[in-house]
C-alpha cells in the first residue's frame, strides 16, 4: 500500500532531527491524529521510509553523538562512560572490563575483584580532584 500525502508529510516531519516540536503537533501540522500517526510509523511503508531517511543522518550525526557521550562521561555519568566503553570494545557485556597487563614478559588476565579495587581507588582520586561527582 502506497502511503498518502498526509502520511508522507508527517513522516517526514517524524524524521527531521532538527524539528523539536512533539509528535501530537506534528501529526497535527500533517494533518493526521496521533493515532494514525502511530499506525502510519508501524506500517511496513512507514517502517521503510523511517529506516531509509535516518540512516544518512544518525551517520552524519555520529561525532556529535560521541562527543556528547565523551562529555557526560567525563563528567560522572557512569551509564555514559559504560556505552563509551562498549563502544570501543572495552566492556565485555555491559559488566566486565577487559584489560591485560604484561608482568615480566607474560600477559596476566585481571580478575573483576583486582579489577573492581583498582576502579575504586581510581575513582577516589578523581573524586578528590574534582573531576569525578560524588561521595569520598
Amino acid at each position: 500500500m502506497a502511503l498518502r500525502p498526509a502520511h508522507e508529510r508527517y513522516l517526514k516531519l517524524h524524521v527531521d532531527l532538527e524539528d523539536t516540536r512533539t509528535d501530537a503537533e506534528k501529526a497535527e501540522a500533517a494533518g493526521i491524529s496521533t493515532v494514525t500517526a502511530w499506525r502510519v510509523r508501524n506500517r511496513p511503508e512507514g517502517l521503510k521510509y523511517i529506516q531509509d531517511s535516518t540512516g544518512g543522518q544518525i551517520v552524519a550525526q555520529k561525532p556529535n553523538i560521541y562527543r556528547a557521550l565523551l562529555t557526560k562521561a567525563l563528567a560522572g555519568d557512569v551509564p555514559a562512560a559504560r556505552t563509551i566503553l562498549q563502544a570501543c570494545g572495552d566492556l565485555d557485556n555491559g559488566i566486565n572490563i577487559s584489560t591485560t597487563v604484561n608482568v615480566e614478559n607474560e600477559t596476566k588476565q585481571k580478575s573483576d575483584e583486582e579489577l573492581a579495587k583498582e576502579i575504586e581507588e581510581d575513582e577516589v582520586v578523581l573524586r578528590r580532584a574534582g573531576i569525578l561527582a560524588g561521595d569520598d
